[in-house]
Parts: C-alpha cells; sequence; structure tokens
C-alpha cells in the first residue's frame, strides 16, 4: 500500500511523497478526482516530493480522494507530536514512522 505522510499549519497541508515521480502521481490522482491542489513551496522554491492540499474540506477532499484510491495517510516524522491524533480530517491516519 502506497504511504502519504502528512505536515500540517494553519495555512496549509502538505502530502509528502516518497520522491518527486511518485508525487506527481499523486497530483494526476488528485486532478483525476476533481481535488484541488498547488505546489509546496518553501523559501521561494518548489518543494517537489510535497502537495500542497490546503486547508478544511479542501484538504478533507483531496485526502478522502487519495484513501478512495488505496493510500494510506501517516503523520510526518516532523509533525509535532502535539498536533497528531489517531485521525485526520476524519480519516485513519497512523503514528509517524521513526526517521530513518
Amino acid at each position: 500500500m502506497d504511504v502519504l505522510r502528512v505536515s500540517t499549519s494553519p495555512r496549509s497541508t502538505w502530502l509528502w511523497a516518497e520522491d518527486d515521480i511518485f508525487a506527481a502521481w499523486v497530483r494526476d490522482i488528485l486532478v483525476a478526482a476533481g481535488a484541488d491542489w498547488r505546489p509546496a513551496t518553501a523559501l521561494g522554491a518548489e518543494v517537489l516530493e510535497a502537495t500542497d492540499v490546503g486547508i478544511g474540506v479542501e484538504a478533507l477532499d483531496a485526502c478522502t480522494a487519495l484513501v478512495a484510491a488505496g493510500f494510506t495517510l501517516e503523520w510526518h516524522p516532523l509533525q509535532d507530536p502535539r498536533n497528531q491524533s489517531e485521525t485526520f480530517l476524519g480519516l485513519a491516519i497512523t503514528p509517524a514512522a521513526e526517521p530513518d
């Protein structure tokens, strides 16, 4: 099963893929599902492994489409543990894996 790591902030939800090719596939699935997304950027540069799906209902639509497509959600290892729960927007999400 394909895993996407989730990191959140008050302004965005990033879905992290293992590489930029996997991220492009995730974006294709989101487009096919009619879900909104935008490139994730940090310090003015695009983060190719991450996809920004917004917050609230926008993030829920994207994550629901990806779970329906067979993806599993997992907290990103750098997500503050105080902000991790057993569900994310009502969807099951696993704890962050220990960093490699």
